[in-house]
Formats: structure tokens, sequence, C-alpha cells
């Protein structure tokens, strides 16, 4: 099929179908980028009603633990909560033979909290979103006896945690965002069928105000070297443009094709030479305004 056959629309907000499709299929790419099968392990601290107080979702790959999510809830804050949620991480990452431990944050959040538990910084990525930076840190795993569980509540580790429980941590950090920024994000993607309305590639993004930031991205083997990723790509920056956004960005790792981005005129702004596992990352950006 000729290119100009193709249709491309950028979707906002990008239906849940078409990010899927394409999530579905960049997954084993990053599996084999990987070497290694990631796993989510949850911690959740609960009342005598079984009502969530605070909860981390963790996620294991081979010898490396990210600590993705750490919340607590509002009415349980300055408990010592979110400590004894990291030292259950860090004992959580021993136990399923993990040597090192990662997390990040932004300027708005708790920059300043996690160096006191033996976290150190090692990237920065400036003006992230909202004009804020997000900083990484990362430890070695030295577990240390849990302090106490405070009277009254109950710490669960779990291999395979609930999607309900995951959803009451996730939705408290994003109560936390809107209270700090104001804007919530959304998802976002450029998508190209052909003549039969059949997908055939992809673009997966989100928008979180005035920044923008592409996830993932596919094109059908049987569709490249046609261009179609690149007019994804300006499909996207186009949308942004129009939109007000004021960069769009990428955090790909080495097998994500960094160089395309950087061909389409993406600046490399920092650069991860051992983001996961010994891999390297970079994250991109194209300034949109003036």
């Amino acid at each position: 099929m000729d290119a100009a056959q193709i249709a491309i629309d950028v979707l906002d907000p990008a239906p849940p179908a078409e990010t899927a499709w394409v999530a579905e299929r960049v997954e084993p790419i990053a599996r084999a980028g990987l070497g290694v099968e990631k796993r989510v392990v949850g911690l959740f601290l609960r009342d005598a009603d079984g009502t969530l107080a605070a909860g981390a979702k963790l996620e294991v790959t081979d010898t490396d633990l990210h600590v993705l999510w750490l919340w607590t809830d509002a009415p349980q804050r300055g408990r010592g909560l979110g400590g004894l949620l990291l030292a259950a991480a860090e004992a959580a990452a021993a136990e399923r033979g993990c040597t090192r431990i990662f997390l990040n944050t932004m300027d708005f959040q708790a920059r300043d909290y996690y160096p006191r538990f033996g976290y150190a910084p090692f990237a920065v990525i400036p003006r992230f979103v909202h004009g804020a930076d997000r900083t990484y840190f990362r430890k070695a795993v030295a577990p240390a006896p849990l302090p106490p569980v405070p009277a009254g509540l109950t710490l669960e580790v779990t291999d395979a945690p609930a999607e309900a429980d995951l959803q009451r941590v996730d939705d408290g950090l994003t109560e936390h965002w809107l209270q700090a920024v104001g804007v919530a994000y959304a998802e976002v993607g450029a998508y190209a069928r052909d003549a039969a309305g059949a997908l055939v590639a992809g673009v997966n993004a989100i928008r979180d105000g005035r920044w923008w930031c592409i996830l993932d991205g596919w094109v059908e083997p049987a569709h490249r070297g046609r261009g179609l990723a690149t007019r994804l790509v300006r499909a996207l920056e186009d949308a942004a443009r129009a939109a007000g956004a004021e960069s769009i960005a990428a955090v790909p790792y080495e097998w994500q094709a960094p160089d395309f981005l950087k061909r389409l005129g993406y600046a490399a702004v920092t650069h991860f030479p051992d983001a996961v596992l010994g891999r390297q990352r970079w994250f991109v950006r194209k300034e949109l305004t003036p």
C-alpha cells in the first residue's frame, strides 16, 4: 500500500484499545532488551478495618528494584509510615536477590526526603514537567531491622498485589499531584490506519499541561521503511504545538532508537549510563515555543 493511503490521527484522549495495541507490541522488545521479566511487589499498611493508610508499588528487575509509587494518606502523615515503607522495600529487595534500589521524585514532592534514608542522587532531568526538575536516586541494598509498625496498623508485603490496592495508592498520589500543580496528565497518541481502518502503527504519549512526553511506538513490519514513524512523531508535535505545549520529550532506552529522535531534532538533555541492569537511557527533548 502507498504510504499516502495511510491515515494518521492524533487522539486526545487516546482510547485504551489504541494504547494497548502499541503497548502489547513493544513489551516483548523491552523484555528482550532487559533480558528478564519485571515483577510487581506491593507494600501496604492497613488499619483494623482494612483501609489503606499507606502503600508502595515496587518493581523487581532481576537484581534491581524500583520504588515506583510511595504514598501515605494525609491523616496518617507524621507517623513515620514513609520511612517504614522504605525499610520494608529494602528488605523486600534483599529477599528477592536485589542489590540496588532506585526511585525518583519531583521537586515539589520529596526531593529532600530520600537522602535521609541513604539514597544518593545520580541524575537530574531539568524542567521535566511544570517547570520542575525530576531527581533520580539509588542506593545499595543493605537492609536493617524494620522500624516497629505503629499500633493499629498491619504491614502486608505481597508478590500479587490486588489491583484495587494499587489503584488506591495511585489515586492518592494523583491527589497530591493535583494539589501541587493543579493539572492532571492524560494519555494522548498518534495512530496510523490503512484503507480498511486497521491499525498499522502508533505512538503513545502523555500530556501534562504544557509538557508532552512520548512513551513508546510501533510500526508493523510490513509498513516499515515508509517514513510512518516520522509522520507519527511530527503529527504529535503539531498537536502539542497547537495545544500550546512548551516541549515534547521522550526517555528512550538503548533499544528504543534514541538516535531516531535525535535525527528529528530532539536534544539529549540527560544521560543515564546505568539506568536498569546497566542499560543506557536518555532524556531527549524538543522545544516547541520560542
